[in-house]
């Protein structure tokens, strides 16, 4: 049986709806006859006058809610709409807000108001979605990560139990029914070396899939290869980033000790790449630092697993 990669939203569910499996469902399908938390993390609603960061975060508090089966509005980023309001209030009063929040010995005032999230509050309903998008990411697709799968699982079943003191527990559960299908090999299990062979090159040393395959032909100034990385596409996977300036500062030593050994089939137009600090640019094949600050070197993008 193969799975669409869907996260699964829920709502309301039954003990008949949890007997039975939608087709069309991926990630958390054995839920049941419900809306997917994949196609809420991609939901788009109207715009809301906010700055964009702001915008952004606020529409992915809503999806959070929504996978948590508190709302079912528009993704639009605006938490001041009756729906949104409702939705928090239901959040709060499930995780016991008003009660945590309460002022302490010092007499300081309470920061609970209903309806409206304080930014603490925010951080963990962020970190929540966060782990949904990475399950997601190691589920489906060339990606898949097997071993990693299983600690976020873990890591949303303990965030679930400082949120709601473990009563909502629908993101954690879909993730170990996830991990029981892949175990049963209803998932599709990519082992990471295969993909040396696919337009990419493992480097386990520091975490990375390199990019080897429709690379960039010119070089880039920092600006333009940031965002060349952050809007790339390959085999379905948008998580690519610039690779880390603190793994690239240890690559010389790896090299030298035989850890690690990058052999690329595709050229990029100058020996040094790009990292995430805006003055370093590193070769590859020896780990040789360049100072390319305010000027251009070459990009090859990576994923992080």
């Amino acid at each position: 049986m193969r799975f669409r990669p869907l996260f699964i939203q829920l709502a309301f569910v039954s003990a008949t709806t949890l007997a039975s499996k939608s087709a069309q469902a991926g990630l958390l399908g054995f839920l049941g006859d419900v809306a997917s938390i994949s196609s809420a993390m991609s939901s788009k609603g109207g715009s809301v006058l906010l700055p964009d960061y702001e915008l952004k975060v606020n529409q992915q508090v809503q999806k959070t809610l929504k996978i948590q089966g508190y709302y079912t509005g528009a993704i639009d980023g605006n938490l001041n709409t009756y729906e949104s309001r409702q939705a928090v209030m239901a959040y709060q009063k499930a995780a016991d807000l008003e009660d945590k929040m309460a002022p302490g010995f010092f007499g300081g005032k309470s920061l609970f108001h209903a309806g409206i999230l304080d930014d603490n509050s925010k951080q963990d309903l962020l970190y929540y979605y966060e782990l949904a998008e990475e399950f997601e990411a190691n589920t489906f697709g060339v990606f898949q990560n097997q071993p990693q799968l299983k600690t976020l699982q873990k890591a949303a079943e303990a965030h679930e139990k400082v949120l709601t003191d473990g009563d909502n527990t629908v993101l954690s559960d879909s993730m170990q029914k996830t991990i029981n299908a892949s175990k049963r090999n209803e998932l599709p299990v990519i082992k990471l070396n295969a993909l040396n062979d696919q337009g990419y090159v493992v480097d386990t040393a520091n975490g990375f899939v390199w990019q080897d395959k429709n690379l960039p032909t010119a070089v880039m100034s920092y600006g333009e290869a940031e965002k060349y990385c952050k809007q790339l596409t390959l085999d379905g996977i948008n998580k690519w980033i610039l690779p880390w300036q603190s793994r690239l500062t240890n690559l010389a030593g790896q090299v030298d000790k035989g850890r690690t050994k990058l052999i690329f089939t595709t050229q990029t137009p100058v020996d040094y790449v790009w990292s995430t600090d805006y003055r370093s640019a590193y070769r590859l094949d020896n780990g040789e630092y360049v100072n390319r600050i305010r000027s251009t070197a070459a990009v090859r993008c990576v994923y992080k697993y």
